[in-house]
């Protein structure tokens, strides 16, 4: 499952939605650019310390600063754009959700995403909804909290290679939580990052 706030510009592979093509055309471009690099989160934790509370700090409104790889030439620059959030818990706090305005050059699209917890894994499932393909569902991300860091993996496949998706929540704990999404060639050896969130409360303004 993959997000992506822009297609525009991208030709993505066949078969894959709109929101994939984007990320993965930017990743194709990154590794024939300057192949994966690495960071310093290169797996997921081995045992979640997980609750159903873990995205309590989420809920509420937001503005959204989005940034994200893109081709402009021969070469890659990061694009902004602006968007918003509402988000709260569904399923008596057992899950949660969120709702996102992206506004493009060509126009504002909605996504929303879907998580639920599996208390005895300690593990999140996350799905993807985008306003344009709303008929279209992935399978989910996985994976948990620990130290404050949430991290979820999923998997696809880019120029016929395995390629492992990777979401990223960090700063939990701050007015400014941080949302990444990276791409890995090499099994998660190394992972370069192809768009981030930047989150500032709106209903503190």
């Amino acid at each position: 499952m993959v997000h992506g706030p822009a297609h525009d510009n991208h030709a993505g592979p066949e078969g894959l939605s709109r929101r994939q093509s984007f990320a993965l055309a930017a990743y194709g471009a990154v590794l024939a650019t300057f192949g994966a690099r690495a960071n310093a989160f290169t797996g997921e934790p081995s045992n979640p310390s997980g609750s159903s509370r873990d995205f309590d700090f989420q809920s509420g409104h937001w503005r959204v600063a989005h940034r994200s790889l893109r081709r402009s030439g021969s070469g890659l620059e990061w694009q902004e754009n602006a968007g918003s959030c509402v988000a709260g818990p569904l399923l008596g706090g057992n899950a949660h959700w969120d709702d996102h305005v992206i506004h493009l050059a060509g126009g504002a699209f909605r996504g929303a995403t879907i998580r639920a917890f599996n208390s005895e894994t300690g593990r999140w499932a996350i799905w993807w909804l985008d306003s344009r393909e709303p008929d279209r569902i992935e399978p989910p991300m996985i994976g948990g909290f620990r130290d404050g860091i949430g991290t979820f993996f999923g998997d696809t496949i880019l120029n016929e290679r395995p390629t492992k998706i990777r979401f990223l929540w960090t700063r939990t704990d701050t007015p400014s939580p941080r949302w990444e999404q990276a791409y890995s060639s090499d099994g998660g050896a190394s992972w370069q990052t192809v768009w981030t969130m930047d989150f500032a409360r709106a209903d503190a303004a």
